[in-house]
């Protein structure tokens, strides 16, 4: 069985669907599968919508918004795969059209249909998810990306009905492939008695803080050696920014919009909610942290807040050639 023709059968179920071989019934095909696409994942865009009303009810105003920008993609999704037109897109107008074009139309329909239970799952995490802790947000931000996948996939869709012609294979696997997962650093897997130097001075890790954020995470390693006060953070991604730091001491009220320690200024750059983890010699805990990133040229001030506590660490960015690693056997 060709791959064509095992995409038509998992497509058959569609009612109006008749598969892209038969030109006369091109079109048919294609406007049954885009109202098929268009009712279920309106479906899902409902459920969104009914949990940024009950988050309104209940005066979450900063939660409507998290669920707003997700929601506002899916709706816009939706409405392009429901007004699609092709005119006399070679793909539908022409009596003869390469099978490949073909191929790819049908593959590109069932990867589209394919995505609705994953959406039906992250829409399920986000419901459960606290409203006030950043697994919220980071449920949202899941849900987004993964309409922006859907929306790229039907734009190359469309080229492909445009043009005539199918895309290099290399591209069909990225845009339908799976992801594959993104390795962490080794930085990232450091555990408690690994060794790292820098500058000359060797020190051992004791712990750690780390802020899980959806776009790119962060972690603060404590350190043992030198005046005792030594961090080195860290982010999950290998091309994620080193910074040695320092603890520091300050007061911190709100989210001043700058910062002065000694006779540096700190100007305020970032801040995101984010799940927290804490771990030490007296076990882990973890709990919701507002992580704050602060800068002034080369150097920065990064605060990792829990509740009214918080550790601020201020130093420089780094190289990775700088520090050199030294992992207990394991």
């Amino acid at each position: 069985m060709s791959t064509r023709d095992r995409l038509d059968r998992a497509l058959n179920r569609v009612p109006g669907y008749a598969g892209y071989r038969d030109k006369e019934r091109r079109r048919d095909s294609d406007r049954a599968i885009r109202a098929k696409l268009a009712t279920d994942y309106g479906q899902l865009a409902d459920r969104l919508g009914r949990l940024g009303n009950r988050l309104a009810e209940n005066r979450k105003i900063d939660a409507v918004g998290i669920v707003d920008k997700p929601l506002t993609l899916l709706r816009s999704f939706i409405d392009r795969v429901r007004v699609a037109t092709y005119g006399y897109a070679p793909a539908f107008a022409n009596d003869v059209v390469d099978a490949a074009v073909l191929d790819q139309i049908a593959a590109f329909d069932s990867a589209l249909a394919d995505q609705i239970p994953t959406l039906e799952e992250q829409i399920a995490s986000l419901e459960s998810a606290d409203p006030s802790a950043g697994e919220f947000r980071a449920a949202a931000d899941q849900i987004g990306a993964t309409v922006q996948q859907l929306s790229d996939r039907f734009d190359r869709r469309a080229e492909v009905i445009h043009a005539g012609r199918p895309l290099p294979e290399k591209d069909m696997l990225a845009l339908l492939g799976p992801a594959a997962p993104d390795q962490p650093s080794e930085l990232w897997t450091l555990r408690t008695g690994d060794a790292v130097s820098y500058n000359g001075q060797d020190y051992s890790v004791i712990g750690h803080v780390t802020a899980g954020m959806s776009s790119s995470s962060r972690r603060a390693y404590q350190l043992r050696g030198g005046d005792g006060r030594q961090w080195l953070e860290v982010g999950d991604r290998h091309d994620d920014p080193l910074a040695w730091l320092t603890e520091a001491e300050l007061q911190l009220v709100g989210r001043p919009s700058s910062v002065k320690l000694r006779e540096t200024d700190y100007a305020f750059m970032h801040e995101t909610q984010a799940r927290g983890e804490v771990e030490g010699r007296q076990g882990s805990d973890e709990q919701s942290l507002r992580y704050l990133e602060y800068g002034a040229g080369t150097r920065v001030l990064h605060i990792y807040q829990w509740g009214t506590q918080y550790l601020a660490l201020e130093g420089v960015a780094i190289d990775l050639r700088d520090i050199e690693l030294y992992p207990s056997h394991r």
